[in-house]
């Protein structure tokens, strides 16, 4: 059997078109036979619901499926002439490309260089799932205790049939002055 997953971009009563296959029907004994079956898959209209009223301050829809950010950082410590790197992946039983990338918000005392980004499709237990991890390197401009605030994603979860936040926990980074050389 062949599964796919169909993702509506408007609500309202959708069609999928008929179509024709050839199936393979065979006995699995001794001697193997197989014969071809032709079949005609009807028609099938689908009822596809509005997303409801009043979403959260900053959904940028179609963001649908249940959604996980996570954030994390390589280090924790670094030197004043060092960088480090913050990943954020985004999970999805959606469409990826319905969910907005993270924009990292202006942090004070660092710079944030734009991101790199790699996705993937995993397949877990019957339950497709996109993934999107983003990589900015971030350079001190100062010495000091710097925090990555708490990033949140709104988003429909069709399960729940209701908006929904995926969230980062704040994360903080130290930058040590180095040593002077004489």
């Amino acid at each position: 059997l062949k599964r796919d997953l169909l993702t509506p971009l408007k609500a309202g009563d959708l069609s999928l078109p008929s179509f024709d296959v050839n199936l393979m029907v065979g006995t699995h004994s001794f001697f193997t036979e197989t014969q071809e079956v032709p079949q005609t898959v009807p028609p099938l209209t689908i009822k596809v619901k509005a997303l409801p009223p009043n979403a959260p301050k900053g959904f940028r829809g179609p963001t649908v499926g249940e959604v996980h950010i996570v954030a994390s950082l390589d280090r924790r410590r670094i030197k004043e002439d060092e960088g480090i790197q913050l990943n954020i992946r985004t999970t999805t039983t959606g469409m990826l490309a319905n969910t907005p990338a993270i924009e990292l918000p202006y942090i004070d005392g660092v710079k944030a260089f734009p991101p790199t980004e790699r996705t993937n499709t995993q397949n877990l237990r019957g339950r497709t799932r996109s993934v999107r991890t983003q990589t900015w390197l971030i350079k001190p401009e100062q010495v000091g205790q710097f925090t990555i605030p708490k990033i949140s994603l709104p988003y429909f979860d069709p399960r729940r049939g209701a908006y929904d936040f995926a969230k980062t926990r704040p994360l903080t980074f130290t930058v040590l002055a180095r040593p002077n050389r004489n």
